[in-house]
């Protein structure tokens, strides 16, 4: 016979055991979704009938343009490092201040420069019927983005506003939980 003890701690064990499992299962990410996918660019996946040099091609546009992007988010992190130097120092010097400034501009002008020069790329490789999708697949993203990435609206997963609970004040009620009148603790 089994005693009750013995019967709660196999069940509480089981449980636990299956939720550990659950929680496991659904962390991982489904295949096909994702930022990083594999080295492959996202547009090889979208657009449809791609060559094989098509595809050769646009992964070396893609592979050209990370590093770009990363030589410029580095020097770009570099500058800032400077600046915050700059700035946390008891007499700021204004004229380096403002040279950093100069440079951050003029590496974010080339970085803009090379991406428009990227894109100009892409869209020779492709023909017309593809750069069609490609300019519908980007319609999309920066409708998506403007959105908030995550939707805009009464059931928004997006990041909280001031005041929507989460931490960033006291909201439009002032403090006071709205169903209930300010002094009189009384329903409207």
């Amino acid at each position: 016979m089994i005693d009750m003890k013995t019967l709660l701690r196999k069940s509480t064990t089981t449980l636990l055991i299956a939720m550990i499992f659950t929680a496991g299962l659904m962390a991982q990410q489904k295949p096909g979704k994702g930022f990083n996918q594999n080295a492959e660019c996202r547009l090889t996946q979208v657009i449809p009938d791609l060559t094989d040099d098509q595809i050769a091609t646009l992964n070396d546009l893609r592979t050209e343009q990370l590093n770009s992007t990363q030589d410029y988010r580095n020097q770009m992190g570099e500058i800032k490092a400077k600046q915050r130097t700059i700035m946390s120092q008891t007499p700021v010097d204004q004229k380096a201040a403002e040279k950093l400034i100069d440079e951050k501009t003029a590496l974010s002008n080339k970085h803009m420069k090379q991406s428009l020069t990227h894109q100009a790329a892409i869209s020779n490789v492709l023909t017309e019927e593809q750069q069609l999708v490609m300019k519908q697949m980007k319609n999309r993203n920066q409708q998506y983005a403007q959105r908030g990435g995550r939707g805009n609206g009464k059931f928004s997963q997006g990041r909280a506003q001031a005041g929507q609970g989460r931490g960033y004040g006291q909201g439009r009620t002032g403090g006071q939980h709205r169903n209930f009148r300010q002094n009189t603790g009384q329903r409207w």
